[in-house]
């Protein structure tokens, strides 16, 4: 039987505002939602976005683990409703073996998740480094390395097979390298644009791209078969584009 799914993607410059809060990005995230799942309504205010900061830092374990836990409480908020709530970019502290030992260098990942009604499905390692441990951040790039994810981000949800790529990975085609056809190829991304022969999504299946640069790029969704100028018409209102498609 056909599925109809509703769309909304949400997006949030995560390079300028890396150091955002947590309250602050469940709020934003929790708004972005209910402005979605509402079709846009005019009465639902526009996400507004966490405090600005030059200063890149990744979240602490920690961190990492209540975000995880606030997720999955966002994602009970609808009935039969994934979140895919962008990517967590965060440090795993290595201990020291012994006093007199040099202390490794911390691990720096970038991970993308994926909850269906309160349930964490997946956890996706970004495969590819893109800058987060440039020069330009130099105590983080001193003290820390990336680490890449070593397996590819598929996993099933309510009969979909679903497939999540990370900024750059999309660029290297990773789940294309995969070669399996998806109905959901969903793309969490700062600046990275959309490449048509990296689609990885069966005969009317979907491409849904979320990224931040949207003067450049944009909130799309494609379908398949498909070309990247005849992506769907959707609505949008502030960071949230909306549109619905049917499986």
């Amino acid at each position: 039987m056909p599925k109809l799914i509703n769309v909304g993607l949400y997006a949030k410059n995560g390079w300028k505002e890396a150091n955002d809060g947590i309250v602050h990005r469940i709020s934003d995230l929790d708004t972005a939602i209910d402005t979605a799942f509402t079709t846009l309504a005019p009465s639902v205010p526009v996400p507004a976005g966490g405090p600005v900061t030059s200063t890149l830092s990744a979240y602490s374990e920690a961190d990492k683990d209540t975000l995880r836990a606030e997720f999955g409480r966002l994602s009970q908020k609808k009935t039969n409703f994934l979140l895919v709530p962008g990517s967590v970019f965060w440090k795993l502290d290595i201990a020291k073996k012994h006093v007199w030992s040099k202390k490794k260098q911390a691990e720096i990942r970038n991970t993308t998740f994926a909850y269906h009604d309160g349930n964490e499905l997946f956890a996706y390692d970004k495969m590819n480094d893109c800058g987060e441990l440039s020069a330009k951040i130099p105590e983080e790039s001193k003290k820390c390395r990336f680490v890449a994810g070593l397996a590819f981000g598929v996993f099933d949800c309510d009969g979909l097979r679903v497939g999540l790529e990370t900024c750059l990975d999309h660029d290297k085609g990773m789940l294309k390298k995969n070669d399996e056809k998806l109905d959901l190829h969903i793309i969490s991304s700062n600046t990275v644009s959309y490449t048509p022969a990296h689609r990885s999504v069966k005969s009317g299946g979907y491409v849904l791209h979320a990224n931040e640069l949207q003067q450049a790029f944009g909130c799309n969704i494609y379908g398949h078969p498909h070309g990247i100028d005849n992506n769907l018409k959707l609505a949008k209102q502030g960071m949230v584009t909306f549109g619905r498609v049917v499986i």
